[in-house]
Formats: C-alpha cells, structure tokens, sequence
C-alpha cells in the first residue's frame, strides 16, 4: 500500500465519489439560479400545412399560448456578447376556435442563441412533441431584438413545402 493506512486509503475514496455529487448539485442549483421564466406574448403563433414553391393547402395561424423556461450556460460569453441558453419546460398550447376539441398540447425542450456585438442575431433549435404525434425537430434562425426579449420563427422544414412553423414571441 506504499505507506498508506487503509483509513487514509478510505477517505481518499470518499473525497472521489463524493465531491463530484457535490460538484452536481451545486451545478444543479447555479441552473436554478440562472433561470428565466418565460411566457408566449399574443401574437405567437402555430400554423401547419403547404407553403411556396408546392400548391397543396394551407392551414390558417392558430393562437399558440405557454410557458419556458431558459437556463443561461455562459459558454459563449466570451465571443462578442453572445450567449447560450438550455430551453426547458416548453409547455405551449394550439388554441383551435373552432373546435370543440380542447388545445392541442406542445412541449419539449432545446437551446437558444442569442447575441453579437454589432448585429442582434437568434438561434432556437427545438424538440417538439404536438399532441399525440411523435417527437420532431424545429430549428430558427434570424434578427431579433435586444435580450431578454426573443422573437423567432422556428420550423421542421424551413418553410418548403409541408412544413409545421412555430412564431414564437
């Protein structure tokens, strides 16, 4: 044992299986602390169906209401003020007025973008489930306003053809 006592050998491994959990937690609550509720203004919008170049129809906008959550990672805060965020607890809901059916249910989770020095730019990437269809990936990227605000226009197919787009505000 190289002139180590097994107590000493004991302790060592306590310190290696304990300080990473503590290193957890204390990561866990540095997110806590970071976070930044969210709520969709009116105006945000959910719409489905055929856009340029194909001629297949076109659903109408629908009312798009909810909740996220933003945790800031700081990992990009260094380059020109651009900053990364985990999104969380995308919990939307697809108001259908005409239907007596209740809103269709949107969660999932993502990342966001948001920064530069000079230009304002946004990035979302998103994994949405809507109702009961499975699990799919929407992606955005564009000018926006300052921070905290965030508008962006997140889709599965950039807008071609059949395509599900998501305006968040």
């Amino acid at each position: 044992m190289s002139g180590r006592t097994a107590g000493q050998v004991l302790v060592a491994l306590a310190v290696l299986f304990v300080v990473p959990f503590t290193g957890v937690a204390r990561a866990q609550e540095a997110q806590v602390a970071n976070a930044i509720p969210y709520k969709l203004n009116p105006g945000s919008t959910y719409q489905t169906g055929c856009f340029s170049p194909c001629t297949c129809p076109l659903s109408r906008e629908f009312d798009l209401s909810g909740t996220f959550t933003l945790i800031c990672t700081d990992l990009l805060a260094t380059q020109g003020g651009t900053w990364l965020f985990v999104m969380r607890d995308v919990e939307w809901a697809v108001s259908l007025p005409d239907s007596t059916e209740p809103p269709v249910a949107v969660t999932g989770f993502g990342t966001f973008v948001h920064g530069g020095a000079v230009v304002v730019t946004q990035d979302m990437h998103l994994k949405l489930k809507i109702g009961a269809a499975p699990s799919r990936r929407f992606f955005g990227f564009g000018f926006g306003p300052q921070f905290p605000d965030i508008r962006i226009t997140v889709t599965i197919n950039n807008m071609f053809c059949q395509d599900t787009v998501i305006f968040v505000d």
